[in-house]
């Protein structure tokens, strides 16, 4: 759909752009074979393999060490965003709207840094989050493969 192509356009090029003025997760969505996984590659050759890393929802929230990794990066690229019950998205908006980041990590002392890397998952059904709020879903923008 050509509203679809501005969408993913416009998203390439904020990528490049090491800021997180506009808050955006971009979710991509649907039944399988539909070229979400495609999509998710083109963004890692676009940018590059040192340029992004590929961490879950899950651990963005749970892992108090998988934040590091995001440092440096231009963005964060997750293949297979689980659908299960998510029932704390704090780290999701502390790293989508310009909070300076602390983050730990092993046998270190902790990293302290302003995230400019963008979140991009891809699922078949949208996760189901605890919090129903107006902060998280305006970051959130799905995208729907048909």
């Amino acid at each position: 759909r050509p509203e679809d192509v501005k969408v993913i356009l416009e998203f390439f090029g904020y990528i490049l752009i090491p800021d997180y003025s506009i808050p955006v997760v971009l979710i991509l969505l649907g039944a399988g074979s539909n070229g979400k996984t495609q999509l998710l590659r083109l963004i890692g050759q676009f940018i590059g393999r040192g340029n992004y890393v590929s961490i879950s929802l899950q651990d963005i929230e749970n892992n108090s060490f998988a934040v590091a990794n995001l440092e440096g990066k231009l963005v964060n690229i997750q293949g297979d965003l689980s659908s299960r019950w998510l029932s704390g998205v704090g780290r999701l908006k502390q790293l989508s709207g310009q909070d300076p980041i602390s983050a730990n990590r092993k046998y270190r002392d902790p990293l302290h840094f302003d995230n400019f890397a963008r979140l991009v998952f891809a699922s078949n059904k949208p996760p189901e989050i605890e919090e129903d709020t107006l902060a998280i879903w305006r970051r959130i923008l799905p995208l729907d493969l048909p």
